[in-house]
């Protein structure tokens, strides 16, 4: 029986894996219109253990502003792990552009201090939006897209590929399947995301950093 890979002796697929560079992408510190930004902020993505030291930091915290009176549904608790955990990707997330190895905030705290939660949200989207982009997953299908995988499902092919297409990608192909079946009546598929509202952290949080699974259990936006 082989054994499994060492420090000493990894795959050649981990050792590959290790020599990537993190994702990074530069976006400009929001600001009012007609106002000059007053500097650019570099992103990257994080890890899966980054995303799960957020969480359970927001878990905390929430449960600390709440002193643990917390009720299954509890739209209080919910509000406030979607708020905190907006802030503490971003102070992971945001790297000083001169030396990503250095955040760009001093700490969570003080950003959440001095940021106001429109900032905090712009900037949480933006990270969203580079993630979903720099990841494996496709988001939207445009209508020749659309046609290939109805030809795919036309052959009978396997449903792996579909595991690549996000629920939104799905809800898509669904959607543009529904309008094949009943003739094309209007002539014209939209596909794609509609716009979303950012008027809040959480419906933010929810859009750009949480998957569909952390969603569905905290039914935040």
């Amino acid at each position: 029986m082989p054994e499994p890979p060492t420090a000493e002796r990894a795959s050649e697929l981990w050792a590959k894996l290790s020599e990537r560079p993190r994702p990074v992408t530069s976006v400009p510190f929001p600001c009012p219109k007609g106002e000059e930004s007053p500097g650019e902020l570099t992103l990257w993505v994080l890890t899966d253990s980054e995303l799960m030291q957020a969480r359970a930091t927001a878990d905390t915290a929430a449960k600390k502003v709440l002193l643990g009176d917390i009720k299954p549904g509890d739209v209080g608790y919910q509000d406030i792990y979607a708020s905190e955990l907006a802030v503490q990707i971003l102070s992971m997330a945001a790297r000083d552009p001169k030396d990503t190895r250095y955040p760009a905030f001093p700490s969570a705290e003080r950003l959440r201090k001095k940021l106001t939660t429109d900032e905090i949200s712009a900037l949480v989207t933006s990270y969203g939006e580079f993630r979903r982009e720099r990841g494996p997953y496709l988001t939207e299908l445009s209508e020749p897209e659309l046609e290939a995988w109805v030809k795919v499902l036309m052959e009978g092919a396997s449903r792996v590929p579909l595991a690549l297409l996000s629920g939104e990608a799905l809800k898509d192909l669904i959607m543009y399947l529904g309008w094949r079946l009943r003739g094309s009546p209007t002539g014209t598929f939209s596909a794609g995301l509609q716009p979303v509202d950012s008027s809040s952290v959480t419906s933010e949080v929810a859009q750009s950093t949480v998957d569909e699974s952390e969603i569905a259990k905290i039914e935040v936006p």
